[in-house]
């Protein structure tokens, strides 16, 4: 009987273990990965639109969007 709940315990030790683990790596990624990613990818939207807004300004489109 002693036996049975020593694994049960050791059983649960090693689940709580990794779901610590997991749940550490998964609050790392939010907190310092997505920061970092918008980081590096914003400005590539921006250009991105700020082009389209000089063509189309070029074309003479957004000037009488804007008016």
């Amino acid at each position: 009987m002693y036996l049975h709940f020593k694994l049960n315990d050791e059983l649960t030790l090693k689940y709580e273990s990794k779901r610590v683990f997991f749940v550490a790596a998964l609050l790392i990624i939010l907190t310092i990965v997505l920061p970092l990613l918008a980081i590096i990818t914003a400005p590539l939207f921006l250009t991105s639109m700020v082009m389209v807004a000089m063509e189309r300004i070029h074309l003479g489109e957004l000037e009488e969007s804007i008016f």
